[in-house]
């Protein structure tokens, strides 16, 4: 939804539309979750979509595809198991679509039963760590 009235016919001041852009982004992680939500629960039913499964599986982050990165364990430095919080370097090889994802989250969104976050200088780094 676009809308193009002059702000200052409508007499607001820089902190309302400030207040206004926050909901706005509010609202779309919300909306966000819930569209991740109904993805999950589609594949544990085992419903299908019209798109191939090479379109859907593109169409659809979990942590089926992230589990596959070269995690590394923060107290190893070793090969993370599969719940342990970890990292990577943000520029690994079969990250991009979720570094993309979390660029347009403000850098951190739960995902599955992980939360992940870009992390340290120049976001080099993406962690994970078990959603709450």
């Amino acid at each position: 939804m676009t809308f193009e009235a002059d702000p200052e016919a409508l007499h607001l001041t820089p902190y309302d539309i400030e207040k206004i852009k926050h909901k706005m982004e509010m609202h779309q992680r919300e909306v966000d979750y819930y569209q991740e939500l109904l993805i999950a629960y589609g594949k544990a039913k085992g419903y299908t979509d019209k798109k191939t499964d090479s379109e859907a599986d593109k169409t659809q982050t979990g942590n089926e595809i992230f589990d596959k990165l070269p995690w590394r364990s923060y107290t190893t430095k070793q090969a993370a198991d599969p719940e342990e919080a970890a990292w990577i370097f943000s520029n690994t090889q079969g990250a991009e679509s979720l570094v993309s994802t979390l660029k347009t989250k403000d850098g951190k969104a739960t995902i599955g039963r992980f939360e992940y976050q870009l992390q340290g200088p120049e976001q080099k780094f993406l962690a994970r760590k078990p959603a709450k």
